[in-house]
């Protein structure tokens, strides 16, 4: 995030129902099995204080979802459904990130 977005991020992850929607994307995010990236900071930033699950968010400089696939399924008839239901698993990420740090 740049300096803005970051404030806006930060702002987003300590308002109590932004946070608790975050936490549970990522949450489903988690148990498919998808990586979260983004985290940076070990520490809660200056002037912020947060609950646990806040503080885990509050690491990072960026917020992004990944999956690991196999390099042979890009030969494979399947890659495109398998991208189009990562993309939705992915997608609530996303919305939440363009609704609360625009």
């Amino acid at each position: 995030f740049d300096r803005d977005r970051l404030a806006r991020y930060r702002t987003a992850v300590t308002a109590p129902e932004a946070s608790r929607h975050l936490a549970s994307i990522v949450a489903t995010l988690d148990r498919a099995g998808h990586d979260i990236g983004g985290q940076t900071y070990t520490c809660t930033p200056r002037g912020y204080t947060a609950t646990p699950d806040q503080d885990r968010f509050l690491g990072h400089s960026a917020l992004y979802a990944h999956a690991e696939l196999p390099a042979n399924l890009a030969v494979d008839p399947k890659l495109i459904p398998t991208l189009l239901r990562h993309w939705r698993g992915f997608a609530p990420l996303h919305r939440w990130l363009e609704t609360n740090v625009p």
